[in-house]
């Protein structure tokens, strides 16, 4: 079928549809969309693919976060803290040695002092757990990287202890000092910058995880908009949906309906990661709040996966076989993965202003953005903006592809070229 087959037979944006409803009155624009997508909605959220993959996310969520606590189960060590103290603390150490013994966690074990310089040596070398000396606020524990938490606890247990029977015999039980020293705590002085390179690793994994949720969920569900385009053509399914709704509204309400399941999705797999973010530390590190990592995340979903999905669209159409679909789509994917890839490339922050403004900019804003805010490499305002530039290119890509989609969806027969289905589009 010719371009000028396509004009005639009213599939322009300007067509109006010919079918009006059971009550004589042709369903509104929104009315339209609705129906079409609650139709995708119902037959995609039906299908082994959605089910098992939704399930595969949130399976594989949960071996993320379990891979640390085997790992602790398997190859970490039976033995208790070894711990030197300097002379001024050394009762602290006594006392948490004590009540370590009569805990049901690992003990404590107190090893011989011989000077700070050479402490701090021990605990750079791994031959000491921790060094207790004493700092201007109180007692300070040096280690290397980050506390162990029941070693920390256990010594400001002790502390605590130690410095309520000192204000217990050196202020007659005044009220208020006793209150004091039961709430002091054991400050933490951390050597070397192996602490910064554990908030580093965990800042990355949660910044994979994000940018390959991204990626996966909107190439997986834009990939699905392209499929469901060519079968609907094939099958001259879509000759009897246009007699009902215009081009733009089967397009829009496709596009809408499988967006949805794919927001739900992503909706569940983050409801997992708040689970596994609450039985866990491994978000500590991070420069922003998981609320606002998630609230980000939908928002880059949501905008990304409209802009790729109705690019995919828009190319699909152009075919009339299943066969013909990868070919038809090829250049959207590499336009999806290209950003994807120079994510990768940029995430030790390399590249200065250039990636700076590359990240704000689509096609790369959708895959870096998310990256960088849990990088801690971007401000929350350049995230906005990010977002602000990705929905006007958004506006412009959605009106683009209702052209393409208009001209080329009643095609049949060979491949049409998109500045034809461009030019029919617009009659």
């Amino acid at each position: 079928m010719s371009t000028e087959d396509i004009r005639r037979s009213g599939s322009g944006p300007e067509a109006e549809t010919e079918t009006p409803d059971a009550s004589g009155a042709q369903p509104g624009s929104g009315q339209a969309v609705w129906l079409v997508a609650r139709r995708e909605m119902v037959t995609r959220v039906r299908s082994k693919a959605f089910l098992f993959g939704t399930l595969g996310m949130v399976v594989a969520i949960l071996l993320i976060a379990a891979v640390p606590m085997v790992a602790g189960l398997l190859f970490g060590g039976d033995g208790g803290a070894r711990v030197a103290a300097a002379p001024q603390v050394r009762p602290i150490l006594q006392q948490a040695v004590e009540g370590s013994a009569d805990s049901p966690g690992s003990p404590i074990e107190a090893a011989q002092w011989q000077g700070r310089a050479q402490a701090e040596e021990a605990v750079r070398a791994g031959e000491l757990d921790a060094a207790l000396v004493s700092g201007e606020d109180g007692p300070v524990m040096l280690v290397d990287g980050t506390p162990d938490p029941a070693l920390a606890r256990a010594l400001d247990e002790a502390y605590a202890r130690h410095s309520t029977a000192e204000a217990l015999q050196g202020s007659g039980a005044d009220t208020s000092t006793v209150q004091q020293a039961m709430s002091a705590s054991v400050g933490v002085d951390t050597l070397g910058g192996a602490g910064d390179t554990q908030a580093f690793l965990a800042r990355m994994v949660v910044g994979y995880a994000l940018t390959f949720l991204l990626y996966l969920s909107i190439l997986t569900f834009g990939v699905y908009v392209a499929q469901g385009v060519v079968e609907e053509k094939a099958s001259r399914v879509v000759e009897l949906m246009l007699a009902a709704v215009r081009p733009w509204q089967l397009l829009f309400g496709k596009v809408l309906g499988i967006g949805a399941l794919g927001l739900a999705q992503v909706g569940v797999v983050l409801v997992a990661g708040v689970g596994v973010a609450a039985l866990t530390d491994y978000l500590s590190d991070l420069p922003v709040s998981f609320t606002l990592l998630a609230i980000s995340l939908v928002a880059w979903f949501v905008l990304g996966y409209l802009f790729f999905a109705t690019m995919l669209a828009a190319s699909a159409s152009l075919v009339s076989r299943q066969e013909d679909v990868q070919s038809a789509i090829q250049p959207v994917i590499l336009i999806i993965a290209v950003p994807l890839v120079v994510t990768m490339m940029t995430i030790t922050g390399g590249g200065g202003v250039a990636v700076d403004v590359l990240a704000v900019l689509p096609p790369f804003s959708p895959f870096m953005m998310p990256m960088r805010l849990a990088m801690g490499e971007a401000a929350l305002w350049q995230n906005v903006l990010a977002l602000a530039i990705l929905a006007a290119a958004l506006a412009g890509m959605v009106w683009l592809a209702a052209r393409i989609y208009s001209g080329a969806v009643l095609g049949t027969g060979g491949k049409i070229k998109a500045k034809d289905a461009f030019r029919a589009g617009s009659r």
